[in-house]
Formats: C-alpha cells, structure tokens, sequence
C-alpha cells in the first residue's frame, strides 16, 4: 500500500489508541504516538479485595480514563485467580448486601469514547462476573462534570434505584470536581487510587520523539494541560514547524494563555474523530 505524498504526520502526545489511530488516519493524517507520562499501578491487591468483597456495596463504578481500564483489568486478574473464587462459578463475588449481584450487573459510568471502548474491551481478557455490561456517559460526558451531572440526571429519569453509593477509580492527579457535585447531591463516593503517572522530562520526550522518527511531523495533539508543561518547551528547543490541535477548551485555554502559544485546531467535544475534523479544516 502506497501512502498519498499529501499526508502529513501528527504526533499524538497518548498512549497508542485505536480509536484516535483510525480516526486520524481517515482524515489522512499519519499518527505518531509519543506519551507524555509513564503510568505505575496503584494499589491493584485492594482493588482486587473490594472485587472479591463483592458489588452489593455500591451503585455504579465510575472509570474516567483508560489507566483506571487498564487498572480493573489487573486488578480482576488478582480477584479471579484467588482460590476462593473461581471465575466459573455463578456467584463467587457477593456481600451481605446483596447476595445475587455481580459486578457485571452495575452501571459502568465513563468519561469520552475512547474510555468507553477500553472499558468494552475488557470482555475479551476478564471473567464475566467482573466484566462491564452497562457502559454509560461516555458518549454523553466529555469530562468529569458532565459525567457527574449525567450520573445524577440517570438517577432522576430511574427513580426505582437510588445511587447511594459509588467506586470512584482515580489516579493521583484525578480532580475532585466529580467526586464534589456527587456528594453535594448526597452520593456517597469511595474513591479508590489505582494508578499515578509520572511527567516526562523535556530530554526524555525529545528523546521519544527522535526515537519515533516524528522530526518531520506537521501536527502536535495535546491532551492536558499537565503535558503542555513539557510538550511546548520540547518542541520549541526541536524548533519544529507545527500546527498544534488540544483536545478541549480546558487545554487549548492553557497553551494560549499561560504557554503563550496559538492553537490552530480544538474540537467541539474531546471526540477523536471531531479533533479529527477540527485538525483538516485547518489543514
């Protein structure tokens, strides 16, 4: 397969993702991805208790990003390997609470897509009883406010079950904002720390960059302001030529205002394809 000479490379400061891979590609971009934190696992051995305690305890999960996805995966490895609950049987994982539910049966609340079908995903690699059946929001939420105003707006229209109290998996930059507007509304929140990241320095993404051949690349994709502290110095000391697109107001307000430098694409909503979209007008 020939590429067209007119595709212009992008780098992607994510981890690797299909769904921003093939949406940029549709787009005829070429994507190069280059994260900009290294990712440790939290205390997944607790994680794995509280799935083996059961989901009688709690009215929903709430997982806001692929690291959190990627934690519950481990974590259900832990719980389904333990001799005392067999993947096979019906019911191994249970509670006083309520005997007959699994945590399959509860309402998987996500921010954006690409959290969506990471969260999907996991019904190829995880026991069914810990596998997410009821994925919600993520469509409907691009961040975690709309996610917490989504959630109690679920509970208002489905009067029959009350949240009173939700696993919040977070990392150790997760903001409270969610976690405020639900309590505030009178949903208990168990926030549970399953993952911290840690920055790049400006070397070591320069490095990455060199490494993934992404000199030449024509775009920059920015995904928060965390990781627009080191991408726009890296850049500017490679003196790249690039447009740069940033995944949300949030981000895009940070790189003009406090990083001083123009944003040429941001998308309505932190969708891949709309970022997509946003990136060929320009382009």
């Amino acid at each position: 397969m020939t590429t067209s000479p007119s595709t212009s490379s992008a780098i992607v400061f994510k981890e690797y993702s299909d769904i921003y891979n093939s949406a940029i590609e549709r787009a005829r971009f070429r994507p190069i991805f280059v994260p900009v934190l290294n990712s440790i696992h939290g205390d997944i051995d607790e994680l794995a208790r509280v799935m083996s305690d059961g989901a009688g305890a709690y009215d929903g999960v709430v997982v806001t990003s692929q690291r959190a996805v990627e934690a519950w995966k481990s974590a259900a490895e832990v719980a389904q390997n333990a001799p005392s609950a067999p993947c096979g049987s019906t019911h191994s994982y249970h509670t006083q609470h309520s005997p007959q539910l699994e945590w399959s049966d509860l309402p998987f609340y996500s921010v954006g897509p690409s959290t969506s079908h990471a969260l999907r995903s996991l019904g190829k690699c995880t026991c069914p009883h810990l596998t997410p059946k009821y994925i919600m929001g993520g469509e409907e939420s691009g961040n975690g406010v709309k996610l917490a105003d989504y959630i109690l707006s679920n509970h208002k229209d489905g009067n029959d079950k009350k949240h009173n109290r939700i696993l919040y998996l977070v990392g150790d930059k997760t903001a409270s904002e969610l976690s405020n507007i639900l309590q505030d509304n009178g949903v208990l929140v168990d926030r549970l720390q399953v993952y911290a990241t840690k920055r790049l320095s400006v070397e070591q993404l320069q490095f990455n960059i060199h490494k993934a051949n992404a000199g030449d690349a024509k775009w920059i994709i920015i995904f928060s302001p965390s990781g627009a502290d080191v991408i726009i110095p890296a850049i500017k000391e490679m003196e790249l030529n690039v447009k740069v697109a940033c995944i949300g107001p949030t981000t895009s307000k940070y790189v003009q205002e406090i990083m001083q430098v123009c944003v040429d694409a941001v998308p309505a909503k932190p969708d891949a394809q709309l970022l997509a979209e946003a990136m060929s007008r320009v382009d």
